[in-house]
C-alpha cells in the first residue's frame, strides 16, 4: 500500500519505521512562518504536559503542515510529492506534473495546408456541377451562327470572349471535306439523315419560319413532287429509294455545302460532331433535356462516369442551351470550399 506522508502519529507504523529524520528534513523545508507555528505550538503542549508529548506534537505539527504544503504544490506547480512505499519502508518521488504550456506544445496538430482553387478565366460566367463529380465552366463563347465552330476551336484570347479567328476559313474546310466524302458516296450518316429529314420536312414551320433552309426547299420540294406523284402505288422501299436519290444527287449536295460554308448558318448537334470528327477532335456534348426528366445529360456519360476517367488533350467540351453553343472547362471537384 503506498499512501502520502500524513500518518495518524498513534498508529503502529509511527512507532516501527524511523520517521523522524524525515520529519525533520521536512520541518527545515517549510517556510519559516511553519515553523515558527510549530515551535510556539510545541512549547505550549511541552509546557501544559511536562514535556511528555512535546516531541509527538512537534513530529504531528511538522507532518500537517508538509501535508498541506505538498497539496497546495500538486494543484498549481510541478514540485515533486514525497510518498512512502511501506512495503520498502523508504521515501521515494512521484513524477513530475508535466506543465499545461508542455502539454500543449506536445499535442499540438499541425494544420494541413489549405488547397487553393484554379484560377478562373474571365469569360467564365457559370459553374454547373454534374453527376456530383465535375463542373462545368461555361465560357462566354462568339455567336452570330458560328458558335458551334467557336466552341470547339476557339481560344479565350481576350479574356472575355471565346472564339476562333478564322471561323470562315475553317468551315470552308470541313465543306471540302464533306464535298469529297459525298463523291465517294461515304458521307457521314449523321449528315444523311439531316438530308433525309430536309427532304421530308422541307414545308415545316415553326414560329413562322422554314426548318429546312431555303436553298433546300425547292429541291426538295421537287423530290418530294416526283415521290408522291402515285404515293398510292409506290410501296415504302420505292419510297426511301427516292429519297436517298435526293441525298445522292450533286446539286442537292452543292446547295448543302453552300449554306454551310456561310458563317451566318447554325449548325446542328449531329454536324457539329462530324465537325469535331474533321477536326480530330473527341466532343463531349452537354444539353439539358436530353433526358425524359430534362436534365442535362452528356453524348459521353458512360466514358464520364469512369472512375479512370482523365480528358486527353483532344478532348473539348460543349454546352448547348438549345439555341447557343458555348465552351466548357471540364473541372473535377477535389477542391474545398
Amino acid at each position: 500500500m503506498i499512501r502520502l506522508a500524513a500518518i495518524n502519529p498513534c498508529s503502529s507504523r509511527f512507532k516501527t519505521i524511523d520517521e523522524s529524520k524525515i520529519l525533520r528534513s521536512n520541518f527545515y523545508a517549510l517556510s519559516k512562518t511553519d515553523q515558527r507555528i510549530i515551535l510556539i505550538a510545541t512549547t505550549i503542549v511541552a509546557c501544559l504536559t511536562f514535556d511528555i508529548l512535546s516531541k509527538s506534537y512537534f513530529l504531528l505539527l511538522t507532518k500537517r503542515f508538509t501535508y498541506m504544503h505538498e497539496v497546495k504544490e500538486t494543484k498549481f506547480s510541478s514540485k515533486k510529492i514525497m510518498y512512502v512505499d511501506e512495503s520498502l519502508e523508504q521515501v521515494k518521488p512521484i513524477a513530475e506534473i508535466p506543465k499545461t504550456q508542455e502539454i500543449q506544445k506536445t499535442q499540438e496538430i499541425q494544420k494541413p495546408q489549405e488547397i487553393q482553387k484554379p484560377t478562373q478565366s474571365k469569360s467564365v460566367y457559370a459553374s454547373v456541377p454534374f453527376e456530383g463529380r465535375y463542373l462545368l465552366n461555361i465560357h462566354h463563347t462568339y455567336g452570330e451562327g458560328s458558335c458551334g465552330f467557336h466552341a470547339i476551336l476557339g481560344k479565350n484570347n481576350s479574356g472575355s470572349i471565346v472564339k476562333v479567328d478564322n471561323v470562315a476559313e475553317k468551315r470552308t474546310e470541313f465543306c471540302k471535306w464533306l464535298k469529297e466524302l459525298h463523291g465517294k458516296k461515304k458521307l457521314p450518316i449523321e449528315i444523311k439523315a439531316l438530308m433525309m429529314g430536309y427532304c421530308i420536312e422541307f414545308d415545316k414551320k415553326v414560329d413562322g419560319d422554314y426548318v429546312v433552309p431555303s436553298t433546300f426547299r425547292q429541291l426538295a420540294m421537287n423530290t418530294h413532287k416526283r415521290i408522291f406523284t402515285e404515293t398510292d402505288k409506290l410501296p415504302f422501299a420505292e419510297i426511301e429509294k427516292k429519297r436517298m436519290e435526293f441525298i445522292d444527287d450533286p446539286e442537292v449536295m452543292e446547295a448543302y455545302i453552300e449554306n454551310m460554308k456561310s458563317t451566318s448558318t447554325h449548325v446542328g448537334q449531329d454536324e457539329l460532331k462530324v465537325a469535331a470528327e474533321f477536326f480530330k477532335l473527341r466532343l463531349f456534348l452537354f444539353q439539358p433535356g436530353w433526358n425524359n426528366d430534362g436534365s442535362l445529360t452528356c453524348n459521353r456519360l458512360d466514358e464520364l462516369r469512369n472512375a479512370n476517367f482523365k480528358p486527353q488533350a483532344n478532348d473539348v467540351f460543349v454546352y448547348f442551351s438549345g439555341a447557343h453553343y458555348e465552351k466548357v472547362d471540364l473541372q473535377e471537384q477535389l477542391y474545398l470550399n
